[in-house]
């Protein structure tokens, strides 16, 4: 893909020497090239956010995604509705994919076979395309390691097989074949990529008893763990790279750090050197500003503001984090946030599971511009409602659902699709939510910069001109002058 440059300073230092050369040569326009120096001396501070921007095309695409997708209990209405809404370009499975092991009473693998052919019914049967890219990540379900074992994640992709060519492994995954559904990336699209499309297994320990890898993400000198800083920084560069092409950058992960419901902690595979690797993850990925981070895990709908912290207490597996105003950028209120001063983090692990609950006590849910639960009747929750909206509790029509995304070069914009009501208010309003993303105004900063400095020059150049035609004057004055006077000596 073509990039437009918007600064480079070494042709700016070329276009110096040369003139600063020219000067010497004619020193009649020294003051005149004060503007040009003046010029390329200020463009080199153009704002950072707009070197390098993947320059714009007229593609765009569209991909769904959902967590907690399996069997409610022995209910399947969840599960069928929602993956009849999946239409997109790909969808991509948050964890704890299919319930179908010892949370249904059954053995804790040999049932995966079963659910992928749940899955082909449901989508590419239906859709008429065997090869749909229904691409997945492990959640604690699947791990292997978690006391509930429903499924094994390499069953899952051996009948659920990544469709994406381009798909890059970390190569950090001991105990398996293969880093899919585990740890990797994928740009999209594969021909002209605008957006990258990263897949880890945060807070999970995959394998067996006796081989497997903890996928914590910590620096050496935060945990000193150095297999934690091994994925750390895989997961620092693959995100650099990616914006450095300027692309779109999502995380996807199933355990959110930030969660608005009864039961979710900010988890970590334990506490090392004091420090949770569940929040170091959140730090990295706020320090980074990826644009999303797509989770699940919380058996809730969730929309996060745009946060350039999480406060000054490190959240673990039985600490919240304690909110401050001042880590939110953009509340989410109007539904649109500018690319590049924060994440925003998204729940959607209500797919099929209805369980969970809201905690409007909790702190960290005024992390949350929205949020909602599937739950039927709400028992927990005070006020006993279902949903939060802008930050005030409210009672609606809520039900399961999935995430549904567009993307552009400019923005990226999300709807929450519902498939089916579980939470029924007699005459109140359904959920919804929706919003977008959009890149700053390309070269906005920069234009105006430009603008400003054209009129310092155009300024500087006029005073420079008008002393030029003095002193040309002055010269034709002092010229005649001395014909003058040579005529009369000549007398």
């Amino acid at each position: 893909m073509g990039h437009v440059l918007i600064n480079n300073p070494l042709s700016s230092y070329a276009i110096y020497s040369a003139t600063i050369s020219r000067l010497q040569r004619r020193p009649m326009e020294r003051s005149v090239a004060v503007a040009v120096l003046l010029v390329l001396a200020l463009s080199t501070i153009a704002p950072e956010h707009q070197v390098a921007r993947a320059a714009p095309t007229n593609t765009s695409f569209t991909f769904s995604f959902g967590g907690d997708t399996g069997y409610y209990g022995d209910d399947l209405t969840g599960a069928v509705a929602s993956h009849k809404l999946i239409s997109a370009d790909f969808f991509i499975d948050l964890g704890d994919i299919s319930y179908n092991g010892t949370s249904r009473n059954n053995l804790p693998t040999g049932n995966e076979g079963a659910w992928c052919n749940f899955v082909k019914q449901y989508v590419h049967n239906r859709l008429g395309q065997p090869s749909y890219p229904y691409e997945i990540v492990a959640g604690n379900h699947e791990d292997g390691t978690d006391p509930q074992k429903d499924g094994y994640i390499d069953a899952f992709v051996a009948c659920l097989p990544n469709q994406f060519s381009n798909f890059v492994e970390s190569g950090l995954c001991n105990g398996t074949t293969t880093c899919y559904g585990k740890e990797g990336y994928f740009d999209y699209p594969t021909g002209q990529p605008m957006a990258r499309f990263i897949l880890i297994s945060n807070a999970l320990r995959i394998g067996s008893a006796t081989s497997n890898e903890t996928y914590d993400y910590c620096p050496l000198d935060v945990c000193q763990k150095p297999r934690f800083d091994q994925h750390y920084q895989w997961l620092k560069q693959s995100v650099d790279s990616a914006k450095t092409l300027g692309y779109w950058v999502r995380v996807v992960q199933h355990k959110p750090c930030l969660s608005p419901d009864i039961a979710t902690f900010c988890e970590g595979m334990g506490i090392y050197n004091n420090n949770n690797p569940g929040a170091q993850l959140l730090s990295l990925e706020i320090s980074e500003h990826v644009d999303l981070i797509l989770t699940g895990h919380a058996h809730v709908y969730a929309r996060s503001k745009q946060l350039s912290c999480y406060g000054s207490l490190q959240p673990n597996d039985g600490t919240l984090p304690v909110y401050e105003s001042s880590c939110v950028v953009n509340d989410g209120s109007s539904g649109t946030y500018e690319r590049g001063r924060g994440p925003v983090q998204i729940i959607q692990g209500d797919f099929s599971q209805r369980d969970g609950q809201l905690n409007f006590t909790r702190p960290d849910i005024d992390y949350f511009a929205t949020a909602m639960s599937a739950r039927g009747t709400v028992a927990r929750s005070v006020p006993a409602v279902c949903c939060l909206v802008n930050g005030q509790p409210i009672d609606e029509n809520s039900g399961n659902g999935i995430g549904i995304i567009t993307v552009t070069p400019q923005q990226l914009s999300f709807t929450r699709e519902m498939s089916v009501q579980s939470h029924l208010v007699t005459g109140g309003s359904t959920f919804g939510d929706s919003f977008v993303i959009r890149a700053k105004a390309m070269g906005s900063d920069f234009w105006l910069a430009v603008i400003t400095y054209g009129i310092i020059a155009a300024v500087i150049i006029s005073v420079a001109y008008g002393g030029l035609q003095i002193r040309k004057r002055n010269l034709a004055k002092q010229a005649k002058t001395h014909v003058i006077s040579s005529g009369n000596l000549a007398q």
